[in-house]
């Protein structure tokens, strides 16, 4: 969890119509996605989902810049905020690494504020990441806690999902009080929890003293090797944050957390700048392409040559 406590909030019922969706779409498609409804708490800073939508029949051969567009929109969100006065909020999407960083930009220049990753392994396991605008920098794992019980009251609310449904943007099915929620219960039970995450934090442990953190350590090493670059690591004495010395005077810090929030690149004449996530995928290669496509023009300056 990212240090500036960011948290969404959504019902099962709707992680249910989420996961259900990508199960059905994942045999037709590479790529899926829809729209989230709510309302906002803690004065704008906490999004409440209450109705999630999917993809109708013209998602289908839509490209990203085409879902983010009002006309792809609006005519649904209308519905939606004029009848029940839910606002339109985000996306979420699940698909391939570069469908997801083609989502994390165009989410970035567009007028919305949540935007949610989920994906399933092998059908058995969960995992999610959400963003908010005002925090692009950070990011959260989706959470156990940030899962109410049961259905929303607006999924229960029949005149809206049979009106959606009618919709020929977003597909939402008429609720059904007999449909079992026992699965998608046993899968947010396996999702990380808040609790522990934030234990780890506040006690001071490093991102690389754990085990997963090992890994990430290693594949850091290994792609910027791949690279051409060889990284001189050192800790603070105080914090115990991780640094990488790079060619030129250029350093990258770690933070305690990471990769839950991102490092920090030092510019040999005091600059510093947050590396901002692009999408799911692998965190390392992001890390590492980000410092790549940023010191090749530096090399060209000098003379060419790798580091």
């Amino acid at each position: 969890m990212s240090q500036s406590g960011l948290q969404l909030l959504l019902h099962t019922g709707e992680v249910d119509y989420i996961v259900k969706t990508i199960r059905e779409r994942r045999k037709a498609t590479q790529f899926v996605g829809g729209c989230l409804f709510g309302l906002w708490r803690n004065s704008l800073k906490q999004p409440v989902i209450q109705f999630v939508t999917g993809p109708g029949k013209n998602f289908v051969n839509k490209g990203i810049k085409e879902i983010f567009s009002n006309n792809f929109n609006d005519p649904c969100a209308d519905i939606v905020w004029k009848k029940h006065c839910l606002l339109h909020l985000g996306f979420w999407f699940c698909g391939q690494d570069e469908h997801l960083t083609n989502a994390f930009d165009e989410f970035y220049k567009s007028k919305y504020n949540v935007l949610m990753f989920i994906n399933l392994t092998n059908e058995n396991q969960l995992s999610g990441e959400y963003f908010l605008k005002d925090n692009m920098e950070e990011s959260s794992p989706l959470f156990k806690e940030d899962v109410l019980p049961d259905h929303s009251s607006f999924r229960k609310f029949k005149a809206l999902t049979s009106e959606i449904k009618q919709h020929g943007y977003l597909v939402s099915p008429v609720f059904d009080e007999k449909a079992d929620l026992g699965n998608t219960m046993r899968l947010i039970k396996n999702l990380p929890s808040r609790v522990q995450v934030e234990e780890a934090v506040t006690s001071d442990r490093q991102w690389y003293s754990s085990e997963e953190g090992m890994v990430h350590l290693q594949l850091l090493f290994q792609y910027f090797q791949e690279a051409g670059i060889t990284p001189d690591m050192s800790r603070d004495t105080v914090t115990q944050d991780m640094q990488f010395g790079l060619s030129g005077g250029y350093i990258l810090d770690f933070p305690a957390n990471f990769p839950k929030k991102m490092p920090t690149f030092h510019a040999p004449d005091g600059r510093k700048s947050e590396l901002k996530r692009k999408g799911g995928g692998d965190v390392c290669r992001m890390v590492v392409q980000t410092i790549v496509d940023f010191l090749a023009p530096e090399s060209s300056r000098r003379g060419g040559g790798r580091y």
